[in-house]
């Protein structure tokens, strides 16, 4: 399918954006699939990523951090599917594959995989750590 150029796209309607996009039916299925499975993963991710031992019990939670955990889990899977779209995107408009189609891949598999948030906040804590302890040196 050959998109049409920035100057064949009225671009003061966003409407005439998406529904150039969505004329593309492997976006649509990508999209699609990615709502259904980024809701599937935002509902199972709280028990999915408990490792409890056999003689302990799963543990309980308030509700409020079951939604926390499902809504983190579910943005983080819905950027994963939005990065896989860019990527064929990227590639079928013809342009030279970059450095950028790197970042897009891993966050794209990182965030269907759903470790996309763990990844983000570990950086966030490496962060915080190495701050911490370059104010202890100083």
């Amino acid at each position: 399918m050959k998109y049409r150029t920035h100057s064949e796209i009225n671009v003061s309607s966003p409407g005439s954006i998406v529904s150039t996009l969505l004329s593309d039916p492997i976006i649509t299925t990508l999209l699609i699939l990615g709502i259904v499975a980024s809701l599937f993963r935002g509902w199972v991710a709280v028990k999915a990523f408990m490792y409890p031992k056999k003689e302990d019990k799963i543990p309980t939670y308030h509700i409020e951090w079951y939604l926390h955990q499902s809504w983190i889990h579910f943005i983080g899977s819905m950027v994963g599917w939005i990065s896989l779209i860019c990527i064929y995107i990227y590639l079928i408009s013809g342009l030279k594959v970059g450095i950028e189609i790197v970042f897009l891949l891993i966050f794209s598999s990182m965030g269907i995989m759903g470790f996309l948030p763990s990844f983000l906040w570990n950086i966030t804590w490496s962060t915080n750590e190495l701050v911490r302890i370059v104010k202890e040196k100083l």
